[in-house]
């Protein structure tokens, strides 16, 4: 599953997606909006902004690509848009695959 969303991103709920009887191994990853970046410490949120169909296409590459290299079961991606207030995820990645050797 690939969607975008404004609603904020529940991980458990993401988890659940690429969960199974065989998969041994779920990994995820949460991209989170930080205080700071490169030229500032004021940060006090992120507004992101996608062309939707542009982005889930590209994120399918990413997903093919990842599939030809490494055992994957089942991916599940959530991307973010409009308001990220601080501390909360942008993206949120969660991954299963049989075992968790690479």
């Amino acid at each position: 599953m690939i969607r975008i969303q404004e609603d904020k991103i529940i991980p458990e709920d993401l988890i659940n997606e690429v969960r199974s009887r065989e998969a041994g191994a779920i990994v995820t990853f949460f991209g989170t909006v930080r205080s700071r970046d490169e030229t500032s410490e004021n940060v006090i949120g992120l507004i992101y902004e996608a062309y939707e169909e542009m982005a889930i296409k590209k994120i399918k590459e990413i997903v093919d690509e990842a599939g030809k290299r490494y055992p994957i079961m089942d991916v599940s991606i959530i991307q973010r848009i409009g308001r990220v207030n601080l501390s909360e995820d942008s993206i949120g990645i969660a991954v299963s695959s049989e075992h968790r050797g690479d």
